[in-house]
């Protein structure tokens, strides 16, 4: 069999951040043009091999029969789950009869700075659909599939590959990278899928055609007059620890404070709108949606002592939206990148300019396109 290359990308959110990894609310994400990308190869030796970027040296696995990974070392724990997450789904679809095939993997990222620091683009996500997506094209599962039911069996093994690890989080860079494009996503019952993930025995198979409460993933089409711009500060930004803290209480309405409620309630009505807005292409609302929706977010965090807006984040924002765009945060904040948008050459010059100027950096990333279309 021929080698299989995966590139997979990573994601940026527009809108709907910290009110997404509760159940049933929504953002908006696009995918971008940095990737993950994942090289396997059938390989006639006792064992498989892995290389990443992230290490120097190669390492030798091996799998059993039923699909317990053995040699990948603790720190590529997501990698090893995947993979057994991959063959489990292998042996119980019937793509798998006897034992799995040697392979080699070999693992790299443009989705770091040359000196190793992320960008803040989603990297696990890309990682986890980048390998899930090169093994089971391997098996030839994709021409079982049409391309968006694929790439929707890839963003649930993958969903189900980071419950396994407690991860938090909403999942949407697992869709954006899955689906590619410009996405609205809702987010599930994250609680239902660990209570069945920690069944013994789990049956993957029944798992992926249950049906996943709440979950929703549009694709959409952003015009292409709307010009990304993508600023990063140089200062890794961590998800998991600007939600730490935040309410443990279950997600009835009725035990949240009014505030939190309400934040999510303007979330929610403000993707509403800003979908609508990439729908009809109308760019006036666009903007108008996405200021509010940063407004929300900063006072949100605010609220709640988080470091949302740093000087560096509010410099980004401030000079493009004196320039005529308009601009955010991209994600939990803290770090990270500040997105804008400018629908005129001249408009976007002088974002571009005005960042230069300070010594912004800027990451040069336009949209993936669409996996399913």
């Amino acid at each position: 069999m021929e080698t299989i290359i995966s590139k997979r990308p990573g994601k940026l959110y527009l809108a709907g951040e910290y009110a997404i990894v509760h159940s049933f609310q929504g953002a908006l994400l696009v995918a971008v043009d940095a990737y993950v990308t994942v090289e396997l190869r059938p390989l006639d030796q006792a064992q498989s091999r892995l290389s990443t970027n992230q290490a120097p040296e190669t390492f030798s696995w091996t799998v059993s029969d039923d699909g317990e990974i053995s040699g990948i070392p603790k720190q590529f724990l997501l990698i090893k789950t995947l993979i057994q997450t991959a063959y489990q789904f292998l042996q119980e679809s019937g793509h798998v009869e006897d034992s799995f095939k040697n392979i080699d993997l070999k693992i790299s990222s443009d989705l770091d700075s040359p000196d190793g620091k992320k960008y803040g683009l989603g990297s696990s996500a890309a990682v986890s659909i980048a390998i899930l997506d090169a093994i089971l094209k391997f098996y030839q599962v994709d021409q079982d599939h049409s391309k968006k039911a694929f790439a929707y069996l890839l963003y649930q093994l993958g969903a189900i590959a980071q419950i396994k690890m407690d991860l938090k989080g909403s999942f949407g860079d697992l869709a954006a990278s899955a689906f590619g494009g410009c996405i609205y996503y809702q987010n599930f019952d994250h609680t239902w899928l660990k209570e069945r993930v920690k069944q013994e025995p789990m049956n993957l198979l029944d798992l992926i055609q249950m049906h996943w409460d709440g979950l929703l993933i549009e694709p959409l089409t952003l015009s292409s007059d709307w010009k990304l711009h993508v600023a990063w500060t140089e200062k890794p930004s961590s998800t998991e620890a600007m939600l730490a803290g935040r309410s443990t209480r279950k997600t009835e309405d009725h035990e949240f404070s009014l505030s939190e409620r309400h934040f999510r309630y303007a979330s929610q009505q403000c993707v509403i709108l800003i979908r609508q807005a990439i729908i009809d292409q109308d760019y006036f609302v666009f903007t108008k949606a996405l200021t509010y929706n940063s407004h929300l977010l900063y006072n949100y965090t605010k609220h709640r002592q988080k470091p949302y807006l740093t000087a560096a984040l509010k410099s980004a924002i401030d000079l493009a939206r004196a320039a005529g765009g308009t601009s955010k945060v991209s994600g939990a904040g803290g770090g990270d990148c500040a997105i804008a948008f400018s629908d005129q050459p001249a408009i976007g010059e002088q974002i571009d300019q005005a960042w230069q100027e300070v010594g912004i950096h800027q990451l040069d990333l336009g949209l993936c396109p669409s996996f399913i279309q």
